[in-house]
């Protein structure tokens, strides 16, 4: 969410829109007027549903994220030791340049961050290392090991299972169970099989329903397994694709919904490392992201707290 303090209106009268408009310059105009259609903008704490006028001490909160409002995207450090650094990615912005474009990305920052601290050689690996990567239009926590030995540590205890992946996903239609265990197979080309394939390996998915909606269920979704893009295809798999995912969701649904962002999030790390291994300090660690939000067009008026009437 972000918060806007209403400032120099004086005696002018001007309209919430055109208000938010000059605020942020770089913002596209059919971004506001969507976000306003879809109730993703707030005056005073209640959804705004007509464009009305504003007064100096206003609040606005616009339920968007940077890349929306054509800002540039920042550091957000969620834990860090000598070790490890813990970043809550937001959608719309890089894991890592993997083409050389010069986009913004979590990798760069954190490269630039570590310079400033002083902790960045090159010549002695202290360098940022990427444990896993996390889409450009997914968020959530995305955790960076600091040195060669941490990255080669953690990567082994991703696989040895030693890390549990906790994401929250709005997922379109209704899963048929509540809570589930699915145990598939899934090829390099991310194909799922509900036999044993030749080149497909065993994959293990956990989910839980945790707030069912009008068209969506908000779910938490565990991998047990490590492969890449698990979640996505598992889901998708079932007949759930995560809403605003254009790999392996529904086309339709997510133009529907107007989404331009996966409601897809890495929301917890749990480790279970041992007491005895060398970074035995995060044994039982845990580590949440609390800045979690849904554009409000796919929830129903049950889920709507006060803070969500509309004037």
């Amino acid at each position: 969410m972000i918060e806007i303090t209403v400032d120099g209106v004086g005696t002018q009268p001007v309209m919430i829109l055109n208000y938010i408009s000059i605020a942020y310059p770089n913002a596209k105009p059919d971004t506001i007027i969507n976000a306003h259609m879809n109730g993703n903008i707030y005056l005073n704490g209640r959804v705004v549903k007509n464009d009305v006028f504003v007064s100096d001490g206003d609040e606005i909160s616009l339920n968007l994220f940077f890349f929306h409002l054509g800002l540039p995207p920042v550091l957000d450090i969620l834990y860090e030791d000598e070790n490890f650094i813990a970043i809550e990615k937001m959608p719309g912005v890089l894991s890592f340049d993997e083409y050389k474009a010069g986009d913004v990305n979590v990798y760069d920052m954190t490269l630039e961050y570590m310079l400033q601290k002083g902790e960045y050689s090159v010549e002695s690996l202290t360098v940022p290392y990427l444990c896993y990567t996390l889409s450009e239009f997914s968020g959530g926590i995305l955790l960076i090991a600091k040195h060669e030995e941490a990255y080669h540590y953690m990567t082994a205890a991703l696989t040895q299972r030693k890390v549990l992946m906790t994401f929250e996903a709005a997922v379109v239609g209704h899963p048929e169970a509540e809570i589930d265990e699915m145990l598939d197979y899934m090829d390099v080309h991310c194909r799922i099989f509900s036999q044993p394939q030749e080149g497909a390996y065993p994959i293990v998915t956990r989910y839980k329903c945790i707030n069912p909606l009008e068209k969506h269920t908000i779910v938490e979704i565990s991998p047990l397994t490590y492969r890449r893009f698990q979640v996505n295809a598992h889901m998708a798999y079932i007949g759930c694709p995560v809403l605003g995912d254009t790999i392996f969701g529904n086309r339709r649904a997510n133009r529907k919904a107007q989404m331009d962002y996966e409601t897809l999030w890495l929301k917890r790390l749990r480790f279970s490392v041992g007491d005895t291994e060398p970074y035995f300090y995060l044994n039982h660690v845990e580590l949440n992201m609390e800045n979690i939000s849904y554009p409000n067009n796919i929830l129903t008026k049950g889920t709507q707290s006060k803070k969500d009437e509309i004037f």
